[in-house]
């Protein structure tokens, strides 16, 4: 869980905050806290994940029974390989370093510099080349946006040829030998693009929203595959979205004071 306070300075990232009743004592107290949109869209339900993950904490539960409960949790999703030392790592801490060798890739492409590290460039060079074959311009890696009482961390910001802005946010699966990589993005992953693009609209006051991609890079091969959502899904998801949003402030008491 994420959440940041809100203040008239913007958004910023509560590290100390992880839970909803702590968030709920700071609102109470007068402090803006929100949780953050893929936190708020968490609750959306996923029959199939749900059955799914709670099938596979069973089975890590009975081949490691030396693992605390919180240990087995952290494994659902799997473990991979650290790109540079080889060491076995979670799969959440396997994303976030390909996210920051890609923020660090379009960094330096926006100033015409040139990106190399090595053990991680068949996670970051696929997108790179994609990104420039389409010509689109970075306008900014890794913005905090907020609006509707949440807020969420864009991965990239960008403008297409025409000019127009679109969000960009990078998605790190483990797709099966064999499997089609374009099966492994989601509605939820377009939820969390729509709002963002609303929030980027209003931010940027633009007269339109803006387009919206997810990026799913497979954690074992490197395959990329760049998924530009139709304006019929963002505007569907949108709604759903702000659903969601709404009924986890219900839940957990967490609207603006």
């Amino acid at each position: 869980m994420h959440f940041y306070e809100i203040s008239i300075n913007g958004p910023v990232f509560r590290a100390d905050v992880v839970t909803p009743p702590q968030a709920r004592k700071l609102v109470e107290s007068g402090v803006w806290i929100v949780a953050s949109v893929t936190t708020k869209l968490s609750i959306a339900p996923n029959p199939y994940l749900t059955k799914w993950s709670r099938q596979e904490a069973a089975r890590l539960a009975r081949q490691h029974p030396d693992l605390s409960i919180e240990e087995v949790v952290e494994r659902v999703y799997g473990m991979r390989e650290h790109p540079e030392t080889g060491e076995e790592i979670l799969s959440a801490k396997f994303g976030t370093l390909v996210h920051k060798e890609l923020e660090d890739a379009l960094n330096l492409l926006k100033f015409k510099k040139q990106w190399s590290n090595k053990p991680y460039e068949k996670f970051v060079k696929p997108f790179l080349e994609w990104f420039r074959i389409h010509q689109f311009n970075v306008v900014s890696c890794e913005s905090i946006v907020a609006g509707y009482n949440t807020a969420g961390m864009v991965d990239l910001i960008a403008e297409d040829t025409n000019g127009r802005v679109c969000l960009f946010d990078y998605k790190t699966r483990q797709v099966a030998p064999g499997g089609d990589i374009k099966k492994k993005s989601y509605p939820s992953d377009c939820m969390q693009l729509a709002i963002e693009a609303e929030m980027v609209r209003d931010k940027m006051n633009l007269s339109y929203r803006p387009d919206v991609y997810t990026v799913i890079i497979d954690s074992n091969s490197g395959e990329t595959y760049t998924k530009r959502w139709t304006d019929t899904a963002a505007a569907k998801a949108v709604i759903e979205a702000k659903l969601y949003i709404s009924h986890y402030d219900d839940i957990y008491r967490l609207h603006a004071p």
